[in-house]
């Protein structure tokens, strides 16, 4: 038998992979708006001035675009479903100068349906250069209020198309019926300007579409889902399918409001309808706030506040903090709208906190937030809304990590390959507060498949991976007991 000739060889373990940073300044919010897509949060909104640009602005029906201000306004990013059912594009036909018999050559739409595209126009007018066939054209909504102009524009299908390809309010529908027999000045539009019509908002009764959140599957930039105000005639119904969207993708808490009540015997019972779950939180109260249209005092709810603290919170302290208390008040607002704070109401505010619904609140002239609590009925550590955002900080920053190393060679040096990957992010949540200390048990100091404690070693030749996290967590404070004792000597405290 040969015998090899000696060598040095070396295997690199690359541990310089790292959790991923997570967006935490998005929120998910569907509702009502004046125009814009329909259910199609594509686009991310940083301003209010963007939102109004493609929403429009405050409604006199819904609060929706006024909590959309709050949060923008906040610094808060949104992703925006809007809510339409059965609507109709606006339209506008464009004929040629032909008086004698005048031919469409060709039809616009807007980009989105509604009734208020209706406010849209397009002006046709002689082209800047001297190419026959060209016009130039102007896309004016709501009176001047935007605009859009294309210079030397022609009808080649093709080119129209382009032309408009990055339009923020209008798209080639068609091409007119007949204008493959059209030459010459006939291809010109009649220099004038067109009203565009038919636009319609469709049908009134959205109750079915404000309970569908299927529109943010495909994006997983935040863990934050509300509504915020509009809700369903049944809100049961609502509520329930919120809960069951965000059990079912786990990366994620829907919020729902209760309405306010200067009873709150009235609320518990409303809140013991709707579903327990530390996948949706309750909040109410209310706030009192100045509209910005009307420079008048009106209550609105108190949600986009209380997802605003927690964006905030996340941002500055992070994903483990508690958004509620003293420490965390509320910007903008004057007071709440039923006020549970004071020391005469402490009973009421702790009935409603024990039914799991946060309450805005005053408190020594101090607006914030009284509870921390996810929507389950258990006296578990998932009661608190920020130990579910741990557990789903957690699972976002792992889980793409451990799925690097798919497709490994599963063996010893693996497992304590993983483990010393995934030690320093564990140390910085022991060192952040988060946690009092962790166990990584994934038998990633074992020396051979004979000393597995965790695995089994026919499931390690079978690829499958096994490891145990049991983490120790830092719970927000909520009792305090100041033990005041009267002595001869004097006063001490404990």
């Amino acid at each position: 038998m040969s015998t090899p000739a000696p060598k040095v060889g070396y295997r690199l373990v690359d541990r310089t992979l790292t959790t991923p940073d997570l967006p935490s300044d998005i929120a998910f919010v569907q509702g009502i708006t004046k125009r814009g897509p329909v259910k199609d949060p594509k686009d991310l909104i940083y301003s209010w001035d963007q939102f109004e640009r493609l929403f429009g602005g405050l409604l006199t029906t819904s609060d929706f675009p006024m909590h959309c201000r709050v949060l923008l306004n906040r610094g808060i990013t949104l992703r925006v479903s809007s809510i339409k059912k059965d609507a109709i594009k606006a339209t506008v036909d464009v004929v040629n100068g032909d008086t004698s018999a005048p031919a469409t050559l060709f039809t616009l739409e807007s980009k989105y349906p509604g009734e208020d595209y209706n406010n849209l126009q397009v002006i046709l007018s002689e082209p800047s250069d001297s190419e026959l066939g060209d016009f130039n054209m102007e896309i004016s909504f709501n009176g001047g209020e935007y605009t859009e102009y294309y210079e030397n524009v022609n009808t080649v299908e093709t080119e129209l198309e382009a032309q408009l390809a990055n339009s923020n309010w209008v798209s080639l529908e068609s091409m007119g019926a007949t204008i493959g027999s059209l030459s010459g000045a006939d291809l010109i539009p009649e220099f004038q300007t067109l009203d565009f019509t038919n636009g319609d908002d469709g049908n009134v009764d959205v109750d079915s579409e404000l309970s569908d959140f299927s529109p943010f599957d495909d994006y997983e930039d935040s863990i934050f889902l509300s509504n915020l105000c509009d809700y369903p005639s049944d809100e049961i119904v609502l509520a329930t399918a919120g809960e069951l969207y965000a059990r079912t993708r786990k990366d994620l808490r829907y919020y729902h409001s209760i309405a306010y009540n200067s009873d709150p015997n009235v609320m518990v019972s409303t809140r013991q309808d709707f579903p327990y779950s530390r996948f949706i939180s309750y909040s109410s109260g209310g706030w009192t706030v100045i509209h910005p249209n009307t420079g008048q005092q009106v209550a609105i709810s108190e949600i986009s506040h209380f997802i605003g603290n927690g964006i905030q919170v996340i941002n500055t302290e992070g994903w483990w903090f508690s958004f509620s208390g003293p420490q965390n008040t509320v910007p903008g607002v004057i007071k709440p709208a039923v006020n549970y704070g004071g020391k005469a109401q402490f009973n009421e505010l702790d009935l409603l906190n024990r039914n799991q619904i946060n309450m805005a609140i005053n408190r020594n002239g101090v607006n914030m937030f009284w509870g921390n609590f996810s929507g389950q009925r258990e006296n578990t550590h998932t009661k608190f809304i920020s130990t579910n955002n741990l557990i789903i900080y957690m699972g976002k920053s792992l889980i793409p990590v451990l799925e690097s190393f798919i497709e490994q060679p599963l063996d010893i040096p693996l497992f304590k390959e993983i483990y010393y990957q995934i030690k320093p992010f564990m140390d910085s949540l022991v060192n952040g507060r988060a946690l009092f200390n962790y166990e990584w048990l994934g038998d990633q100091f074992a020396a051979s498949l004979d000393e597995l404690q965790v695995n089994e070693a026919e499931d390690i030749q079978q690829g499958k991976y096994k490891v145990k996290l049991p983490i120790t967590r830092i719970n927000p404070l909520q009792e305090f007991e100041l033990v005041i004792e009267l002595t001869r000597a004097g006063v001490t405290i404990e």
